[in-house]
């Protein structure tokens, strides 16, 4: 019976037993352990140092960075998406919303990355209830504080910090691990909720179709699972030989969330021929006390799971669409070995070798799904249809898919801003709530 905790993946051999080290019952007081398996997810923490198109030591020019200008915005919507990811699995699991990080506050959870650098100096950890004053980066953290309250006056009369540490916020391959960084990303998310906040509502007329509108949402059984992966760490491991390499394999394993493919369908009803744009989202319908949220509430917990260009013909239209289609997630990366191996029988054959395309942006599509409980667990799916005028002045804007994608509206819309829920009762704009089951791997593969 594996039970994970704030540490990463541990478990009690011996379920019928309480107490010793393994135990989170007598060793750990905090709940985080719950959804250390999707923290500490390989696939998640190799999306987030990819996820930056705009590294600050580019130089702009130079690379004719022509999405440049919207770098922040980038930066903070990469952030907002994950922050919400994170929050859909924390309701899952019957936590709350994350708290934002506090400069005068400890940080109550502790973190041992159990990790090392490449050159073997492990990542530090840091204790349970640790008090910053006492922290060696206590002339960054007040910088930061400075930095911060300069924005907010900014803001108010009309960044993000990354002091170094040794522990695994410090790199991008492992800084999703810590259950810190996400009380990080809230207090970063809300300076730019705080400027938003100074933006008028989107309005009824802001959110129309104009003779379009969406009739109904169909989408099959939605069922997560966790499965044991195995993934090569060969290159890792020091070997007395470079020979090694080739004879000898080694693999670690990780319970990591998965969930069926899946299709569904969106029904749409329009007077006339138009291009449209559709964005599909999931969100949270209860938080963490089981009471109903309404739409501002959650808003910040709304994630974008798809995004496709449609042609909308007069009359009745149903658009069908499959998991795997989603430009915002991507399959497993082909790994080096395979690579390699493949290479390697070309030249030795002299048969031909076929590039097998590279997608380096995405979340794993395991993760499109939160958890589902046994017996369901409730979700808000939301459909929004706008009007598509594609102009490709600016290729470098989307953060996954391609330019053909961007329609010029802020990234989040239309969950971007606070907003007035009587507003989104347009007919372009449809709710759906949907039951998300979990079931055991060997019962979904007996399903199949």
């Amino acid at each position: 019976m594996f039970k994970y905790n704030n540490t990463g993946y541990e478990h009690n051999y011996h379920d019928n037993m309480f107490g010793g080290p393994m135990s989170f019952d007598v060793f750990n007081p905090h709940v985080d352990y719950k959804v250390s398996y999707f923290r500490e997810d390989v696939g998640l923490n190799s999306f987030y140092p990819l996820s930056f198109r705009f590294p600050s030591w580019m130089n702009i020019k130079k690379y004719n960075f022509k999405g440049y200008f919207r770098r922040g915005e980038l930066f903070y919507y990469i952030h907002q998406q994950m922050l919400a990811r994170y929050t859909l699995e924390r309701l899952a699991n019957g936590l709350p919303f994350v708290e934002a990080f506090s400069y005068d506050k400890p940080i109550q959870v502790g973190y041992n990355p159990r990790i090392a650098h490449f050159n073997g100096e492990a990542l530090l950890a840091r204790p349970d209830d640790y008090n910053l004053k006492y922290s060696p980066n206590s002339l960054y953290m007040q910088l930061a504080k400075t930095a911060e309250l300069r924005l907010l006056d900014a803001i108010d009369y009309g960044g993000f910090w990354n002091a170094y540490n040794g522990g695994a916020t410090t790199l991008k391959i492992s800084t999703l691990r810590d259950p810190a960084f996400y009380n990080i990303v809230v207090r970063i998310v809300g300076l730019f909720q705080k400027l938003k906040s100074h933006l008028p509502f989107y309005t009824s007329k802001d959110l129309k179709f104009p003779g379009v509108s969406v009739t109904n949402f169909e989408v099959d059984k939605l069922v997560t699972y966790f499965d044991m992966f195995d993934f090569e760490v060969t290159n890792g491991v020091a070997v007395s030989h470079p020979k090694d390499y080739i004879d000898y394999k080694y693999y670690a394993s990780q319970f990591r969330l998965n969930h069926k493919p899946f299709n569904y369908k969106i029904s749409v009803n329009s007077d006339a021929a138009y291009d449209g744009i559709v964005r599909v989202f999931i969100g949270p319908k209860y938080d963490s006390e089981e009471k109903i949220m309404t739409l501002n509430q959650k808003r910040m917990a709304m994630v974008e799971i798809d995004r496709f260009p449609v042609k909308i013909a007069a009359g009745q239209n149903v658009f069908e669409r499959n998991s795997k289609e989603s430009p915002i997630f991507r399959p497993d990366a082909e790994s080096f070995r395979s690579m390699y191996e493949r290479i390697d029988h070309a030249l030795k054959t002299n048969e031909p070798y076929y590039i097998n395309e590279r997608v380096t942006c995405g979340i794993p599509e395991r993760l499109q799904l939160p958890r589902g409980w046994r017996s369901g667990y409730p979700y808000t799916f939301t459909v929004v249809v706008m009007p598509f005028d594609h102009k490709e002045d600016h290729p470098e804007e989307m953060i996954c898919g391609t330019n053909k994608l961007y329609d010029h509206r802020p990234y989040g819309f239309p969950f971007d801003r606070p907003l007035m829920d009587t507003f989104f009762n347009v007919p372009n704009i449809f709710f759906k709530d949907e039951m998300i089951y979990h079931k055991d791997d060997v019962e979904v593969n007996r399903a199949n």
